[in-house]
């Protein structure tokens, strides 16, 4: 293989899998039927909004980006405001300043004897500084056109007062079956985690909850990203990056990618079990932002400090479809890696530092005393904390598909 035929298949990798960004393609989009069928439905249905919320990294942002070339593919034609992007110094009025600036209208304007003509205006120069529900309203009714509007990351909105106007803006909408649809996205384990919800939008608001992506619905990312290309995937291979991605899509991307660059770089267009190997070294250099987590977690002055291995244990642990696991679990797991029994008792110390300030919060819990269930605070130091484990032999390959990993769905 020569220089250029590697650099063209490096191309072809770099357009199939995108871990550092959202799917915005309809092409590259794979998997997620039931979730898209309910957005369509709610799309379609006058005076329905939809809220889509679950784990960061499950791939809401990459639905809600190629929803509208979806609802093109069918011939339904829906105006898409583009995506708002929320963030904490956001209020009220900013959010939908930001999306007006995104819509347009035209209006008949006459100078002199002149024929009339059509001149388009932004929703913005119709609305006031501070905007109201009503505001929102007759401003959306004067569009022609049906139209759907992304506000995404929704979960980092702090003020209380802007989550109840928008609950009140949904109300209004369907009560005046204005021909907008709202895409309310964000990091959350229910609707009352997104929106400060009133009983009277339920009637009006269809909730999408986004589990962590299936065996099934992971392998349909690989197969479909590189249809268009030349690179292949040994079997063993497509079945460790789906199984250590955890239902997270981040990892499938970025597993695949880094993967075949090395396949690439050794000269064969295969992707090999010495590929995944590579990529799974390459990944524990790279992700400094979620190694900075991992090592906040796990250091310690002593040398025989056994928080990387709770910490592993954790992260191997079975899990529901929200990534929560039980103290019990751990302990279990535990005591298969160092092949003795353990008792919750033992690791207990442990997972109550991690969901301290002095371990970084590596983890959320939930509960009361002797019901808690813990996951990961950012889902995507699960898989990190097994990758960087497999990279210091802290297990092995051997070990790891012989735990009896869980798949989601």
């Amino acid at each position: 293989m020569n220089d250029d035929e590697k650099r063209a298949l490096k191309a072809e990798l770099s357009v199939a899998f995108r871990p550092s960004a959202p799917i915005d393609r309809m092409g590259l989009f794979a998997g997620r039927l039931n979730q898209t069928d309910m957005v369509i439905n709610a799309v379609l249905q006058r005076g329905q909004h939809v809220i889509l919320y679950g784990e960061r990294g499950v791939g809401k942002t990459s639905l809600a980006k190629v929803l509208t070339e979806i609802l093109h593919s069918a011939g339904i034609r829906k105006v898409n405001s583009d995506t708002i992007n929320c963030d904490p110094t956001d209020d009220f009025s900013s959010l939908w300043h930001k999306a007006f600036r995104e819509l347009t209208f035209k209006i008949k304007m006459v100078s002199g004897f002149s024929t009339a003509t059509d001149e388009e205006k932004n929703l913005d120069a119709i609305v006031p500084k501070t905007v109201t529900p009503d505001d929102v309203r007759r401003a959306l009714s004067t569009l022609k056109e049906s139209t759907i509007i992304v506000f995404d990351e929704f979960d980092r909105i702090q003020k209380p007062e802007t989550k109840m106007l928008m609950a009140d803006t949904i109300k209004t909408l369907s009560d005046h079956s204005v021909d907008t649809t709202l895409l309310i996205v964000g990091v959350a384990q229910s609707v009352s985690d997104l929106i400060e919800q009133h009983l009277s939008i339920e009637r009006a608001l269809v909730q999408v909850p986004m589990p962590r992506m299936s065996r099934d619905e992971l392998m349909q990312i690989i197969s479909k990203a590189i249809a268009g290309t030349n690179i292949q995937l040994d079997d063993s291979v497509v079945d460790k990056i789906v199984r250590l991605s955890y239902g997270l899509p981040h990892y499938t991307h970025l597993l695949s990618l880094e993967a075949g660059m090395a396949s690439v770089e050794r000269g064969s267009a295969r992707i090999e079990d010495e590929d995944f190997t590579t990529a799974v070294s390459r990944i524990v250099k790279a992700k400094q932002t979620i190694a900075d987590t991992f090592y906040a977690a796990v250091s310690s002055s002593y040398k025989n400090s056994r928080h990387k291995l709770t910490l592993l244990s954790c992260a191997m642990s079975p899990t529901d479809g929200q990534g929560f696991f039980q103290a019990s679990a751990v302990s279990d797991t535990y005591g298969r890696l160092v092949q003795k029994s353990c008792q919750v008792s033992d690791i207990q110390k442990h997972l109550t530092e991690f969901v301290s300030e002095k371990r970084g919060k590596v983890l959320q819990r939930q509960g009361t005393q002797r019901r808690f269930r813990y996951r990961f605070s950012n889902p995507l130091v699960q898989p990190y904390t097994i990758i960087h484990s497999l990279s210091e032999n802290l297990i092995s390959e051997a070990q790891l598909w012989m735990m009896d990993q869980p798949f989601y769905g």
